[in-house]
């Protein structure tokens, strides 16, 4: 923004384009004679003035109207500033990358230590676990000697157990095989037995085929009853899913609905704010036409 004038003197609109036009009222003028040949040369094009615009005004001061060492200070102090300050943010800028650089050789540091802590860390833990592993195979041969051993030793106690009554074992064995029996056993054992263990065995099977029959019917019924449960449990799964899908269905159109809606709003706040610039720049520019009428 302009500073004020200082005190009697006014600001006036001068021509700030990179290339200067020079303005002035009166066109320059001269007179020229030459002898030609009956072939006339092209004049030269003439002077390019630009369409004049706007109203001449003309104001008389007494001393000179532009006051160098006052009215300098002002664009040295921009000019000064912006480059204190462009100065400033570079200062600032290679301060941050050094720190970033630092940040990250820190970093590297750190990391590179916390890989050796863990290397060492494996390297202690690996070997330890090849420590246990070597208790564990000699734990695992001792006890297989010690198997080896009780083994033998109970092999040799059951031979001295089982060949000290050896003999009344034999007879024994002889009389249950049936070389020493009693008639009436006998014709119990070959003959009534059999029968009787048919006749079980009959009513037995009779029995068993009932059974059969009522698990079979059983069976059917709950494989029925499941087949009945498991097409309601589909069926119910398939009834929540369309249910699920139409509330996300919902939860996203009202998602959108929502966005459309602060869409319009935000378009609404543009609206309004471009209205209040255009508002700002109209009285702005209205002020400075009535300064400059001034």
């Amino acid at each position: 923004m302009t500073p004020l004038p200082i005190e009697g003197r006014k600001h006036t609109e001068i021509q700030t384009d990179r290339y200067l036009e020079e303005v002035s009222d009166h066109v320059k003028e001269c007179e020229a004679f030459t002898q030609t040949d009956p072939f006339m040369d092209r004049p030269e094009s003439p002077l390019y003035l630009p369409t004049k615009s706007g109203l001449d005004v003309a104001v008389q001061v007494e001393e000179d109207l532009f006051h160098f060492d006052s009215e300098v200070d002002p664009i040295l102090e921009v000019l000064i500033g912006k480059t204190l300050e462009q100065s400033m943010l570079e200062v600032m800028q290679e301060e941050e990358m050094q720190n970033i650089e630092n940040a990250q050789r820190e970093f590297e540091q750190a990391r590179n230590e916390r890989l050796n802590a863990t290397q060492v860390l494996e390297a202690d833990e690996r070997r330890r676990f090849e420590e246990k592993q070597r208790r564990k195979e000699q734990e695992r041969q001792r006890l297989q000697r010690e198997s080896t051993v009780k083994q033998k030793l109970s092999s040799r106690t059951f031979s001295k157990l089982f060949l000290s009554n050896l003999e009344g074992r034999v007879f024994d064995t002889l009389e249950r095989q049936g070389f020493f029996y009693d008639v009436v056993q006998r014709d119990i054992e070959v003959n009534f037995m059999p029968w009787l263990t048919e006749k079980v065995q009959d009513i037995t099977k009779t029995k068993e085929n009932g059974r059969s029959i009522l698990d079979a019917l059983i069976k059917n019924t709950i494989r029925d009853m499941l087949r009945i449960n498991k097409e309601a449990k589909d069926e119910r799964l398939k009834r929540e899913e369309q249910e699920r899908i139409q509330l996300e269905e919902e939860r996203l159109a009202a998602i959108e609905r929502e966005r459309i809606l602060e869409q319009e709003r935000l378009l609404k706040l543009e609206e309004e704010q471009n209205k209040l610039n255009t508002e700002e720049n109209a009285e702005q520019q209205e002020q400075e036409d009535e300064e400059y009428d001034e």
